[in-house]
């Protein structure tokens, strides 16, 4: 059994690129139940 667990919110990052110095942003959105990305901790 995989127990899930899903994000209560968006969540957004942004910083300066390491080799390009431009700024990037990125946003995590919540998924429906049953779908997304599964992270594996090693």
């Amino acid at each position: 059994m995989i127990l899930q667990q899903t994000l209560r919110k968006n969540y957004s990052f942004e910083g300066k690129g390491l080799h390009t110095g431009k700024v990037s942003k990125m946003v995590v959105k919540p998924a429906p139940v049953d779908t997304g990305i599964r992270f594996i901790r090693t």
